[in-house]
């Protein structure tokens, strides 16, 4: 598999484990790859908060979570808040408002979820702090 072809893989596989335990996608997320296209794979309105809200990032096999230039790595909140990322997912100002305040208060209101697609299929949902 290309490279492309495995974060596909990934992104669509992980839109569907959330889509099936109940969560809302927001904005733009719809589980659809593109190529040359950077930034948040998901985020979800919980179907049971808390938390309010789940960001998720895929990866395929062993792929790492990126780091910038910075030293920010994706997950990161400064990584999430940075760069117009939240206005880029196509979230409304509100969620926009409701993310940033909740990564910077630490109140247990935005969970980020790192989802590993293994090569046989299965996910591996892991919690980043």
């Amino acid at each position: 598999l290309t490279s492309h072809q495995k974060a596909a893989i990934g992104e669509k596989t992980a839109h569907d484990e959330m889509v099936k335990q109940g969560h809302t996608p927001l904005g733009n997320t719809n589980g659809v790859y593109q190529p040359g296209q950077t930034g948040i794979d998901g985020v979800y309105k919980n179907a049971s908060p808390p938390p309010d809200y789940i960001i998720t990032e895929a990866k395929y096999g062993t792929a790492k979570l990126g780091t910038l230039k910075d030293g920010t790595k994706q997950l990161d909140d400064d990584w999430i808040t940075g760069a117009k990322r939240l206005e880029k997912a196509g979230l409304s100002s509100m969620d926009r408002k409701a993310i940033e305040q909740g990564l910077k208060r630490g109140n247990g209101t935005v969970e980020k979820l790192l989802i590993r697609v293994k090569p046989a299929g299965t996910t591996v949902i892991k919690k980043i702090p």
